[in-house]
């Protein structure tokens, strides 16, 4: 059983349940881009993200950042390139265990804030934490709490928007993924968030994009 247990297994060959907790670096080696419409663009993707320094996809809108992402999260497959953390290939359902991908386009399910949460371990103090971070305690508190009902036309783009990034905050998994995260916010309130949330992640693999002309990266 003792030489069983140090059997070398590739993440690849794991449950779902078994991706790990924490890493330090995030590779992608010959990563296709899309285009929404599915079109490849340009050339395969070779880059490593590392811990601790949050990178920015920027570039114009169609260039391919959040199929990127998705491909990260493991809401896409890597189309023939391969992703691996700390040098050990991740399948698709490892980097879905590990990924929390929070879309521009935030869902709001019709439920109560704390199921929108997605945190279903963390204690009331800290839901009301995550919402005080993203400027949402004030509103919440008065659509009914915690166990206040929403809908998606209950809250603002902005609004709903701010849910998402609590959800981020929330999140104990080592990759995540932030897609337009300040969209619908104005310039001094997303700046004072991300900054905020940033810190918060500040030991994960965090990427984010953002609209601007040209894909580069910013650490």
């Amino acid at each position: 059983q003792d030489a069983l247990a140090k059997w070398p297994v590739d993440v690849d060959e794991l449950p779902y349940g078994h991706a790990r907790e924490r890493i330090s670096s995030l590779t992608l080696d010959g990563l296709p881009r899309h285009a929404p419409d599915g079109r490849l663009i340009g050339a395969p993707f070779t880059t490593t993200f590392k811990a601790g320094r949050p990178t920015a996809l920027r570039g114009g809108s169609g260039c391919g950042k959040t199929s990127l992402l998705k491909q990260i999260a493991g809401w896409l497959d890597a189309g023939g390139g391969r992703i691996a953390g700390d040098g050990v290939g991740l399948s698709l359902d490892a980097r879905r265990s590990m990924s929390c991908f929070c879309p521009h386009d935030a869902t709001i399910l019709a439920d109560t804030v704390r199921e929108n949460l997605f945190a279903p371990s963390a204690s009331d103090d800290e839901l009301w934490a995550a919402l005080n971070a993203v400027e949402l305690k004030e509103r919440i508190s008065a659509t009914g709490g915690l166990n206040g009902w929403i809908t998606q036309g209950v809250l603002s783009l902005g609004e709903a928007q701010r849910l998402n990034l609590a959800r981020a905050w929330l999140s104990d998994k080592p990759i995540i993924l932030l897609d337009e995260p300040a969209e619908h916010l104005d310039a001094d309130q997303g700046k004072r968030i991300l900054e905020a949330l940033l810190h918060r992640l500040r030991q994960r693999v965090v990427i984010l994009s953002s609209h601007e002309t040209g894909l580069v990266f910013a650490s």
